[in-house]
């Protein structure tokens, strides 16, 4: 498909080129050439496999600019010479050349491993607020590592409860839910203190901050209840749990904070909390086997990931739910279990692992299919973390206990 519209492209731009050097056609030139950047816009747009129209743009300028500085200057110089017209047609056709297969080489760049990390414990979660900065937290263990990635060296530890599954940062303040301790760490970036509060519920596994209200909310898999924990209060604690549908293993915040969503993975479906009364609505979504955690697309669409329908056809699905329609509005077979997924910066790809198949599968969100893979053989990827600027993705290997460095490339 790459090839097609690298041929169309290059055959309206030579054919401007002839019209112009070759028979001083104006009209006709300038039309080939309008032709030449519609078919790379609707390359950018339909069929690159990844390349940002961002990417297209200084190439179709290029060629625009120049076919129409030569429609109107260099025609009247042509028809007096005839050598000189001859020169400066083959001259365009090769900078076309140059210039179109330029875009096909763009378009062959690929995501691609460029680096690793040794870290000498099991990671879990991992989250890069800051370039060339990773948190990673001990799957094992009671602590965060922060790493310069540049540098592959530690810039400290950050001391947590037992098993540490989740963490976010809002207002330079840390949030862990520790899963086997039972307990959420509160650590304030500035001064290196942190506390450990118990997390009102058994076996925390993800959180969400409530900046509106100060609250912050923590999914307990093990007691099937969200707490609610009030940041502003002189002591930090559990004002109120929320029960849920069995093992809540993700939260999301609805970006005007009126709605938290849960992920119920026994009951397989998506429960709704009205976050200004704080209790549970009683309109559940259905999803598929096991949904394990939601990626929102934009203000309105979310990606819900079943991960272990695996178990019944080898298969998992990304199902597209409208939270304002309700209304499911697609799903994406995926080969293998899926455990983790990240949303790449143009919204049009989610990179997700399957570690049972070690892999980092890249899916077209637009194509609604799998487009390229990334194999880790015996490295058992499992969490994923893309760097403020989105065109670095971090991969934490469980069985090497390794973090790979990959460059996205075509695939932002």
């Amino acid at each position: 498909m790459n090839e097609l519209f690298f041929m169309a492209a290059l055959f309206f731009s030579i054919a401007a080129a002839f019209f112009i050097f070759n028979r001083n056609d104006r009209k006709t030139a300038i039309t080939c050439a309008v032709l030449a950047v519609k078919v790379l816009v609707i390359w950018a747009v339909a069929g690159t496999g990844g390349i940002a129209l961002s990417e297209f743009i200084p190439i179709a300028g290029v060629i625009v600019a120049l076919i129409l500085a030569a429609a109107f200057f260099l025609p009247i110089k042509a028809a007096a010479n005839p050598d000189f017209r001859f020169l400066m047609m083959i001259t365009a056709i090769v900078l076309l050349a140059v210039l179109s297969s330029g875009c096909k080489s763009a378009a062959a760049q690929l995501p691609q491993v460029t680096g690793e990390l040794k870290l000498g414990f099991v990671p879990s979660k991992i989250m890069s607020p800051v370039k060339d900065e990773l948190y990673i937290a001990s799957e094992r263990g009671k602590f965060i590592s922060v790493y310069f990635m540049n540098l592959n060296t530690k810039k400290t530890t950050i001391s947590t409860g037992y098993m540490p599954v989740d963490m976010l940062i809002n207002n330079n303040t840390l949030y862990t839910a520790n899963k086997s301790s039972n307990t959420v760490t509160i650590h304030n970036l500035e001064t290196g203190k942190g506390v450990n509060i118990d997390s009102g519920g058994a076996y925390p596994c993800s959180l969400a901050v409530n900046l509106q209200k100060n609250r912050l909310y923590a999914a307990n898999l093990g007691s099937n209840n969200v707490s609610v924990i009030d940041l502003g209060a002189p002591t930090i604690n559990v004002v109120k749990t929320i029960p849920v549908g069995k093992w809540p293993s993700d939260l999301y915040l609805s970006p005007d904070n009126r709605y938290l969503y849960v992920c119920c993975k026994y009951t397989n479906t998506i429960q709704v909390i009205d976050a200004e009364k704080e209790q549970p609505i009683f309109t559940k979504v259905d999803t598929g086997i096991s949904p394990s955690k939601m990626v929102p697309l934009n203000s309105h669409d979310i990606a819900i990931i079943n991960e272990w329908e695996y178990a019944f056809n080898h298969q998992s699905t990304i199902i597209v739910f409208d939270r304002i329609n309700y209304s499911l509005e697609y799903d994406i077979m995926v080969e293998g279990g899926i455990f983790d997924a990240a949303l790449s910066r143009s919204k049009r790809f989610m990179y997700i692992t399957v570690p049972l198949k070690d892999k980092v599968v890249f899916v077209d969100l637009k194509k609604r299919r799998t487009v390229y893979e990334l194999e880790f053989r015996d490295d058992t990827p499992r969490w994923l973390a893309l760097s403020p600027d989105k065109k670095t993705l971090y991969v934490a290997c469980q069985h090497t206990q390794k973090i790979f460095t990959v460059s996205l490339n075509g695939m932002l």
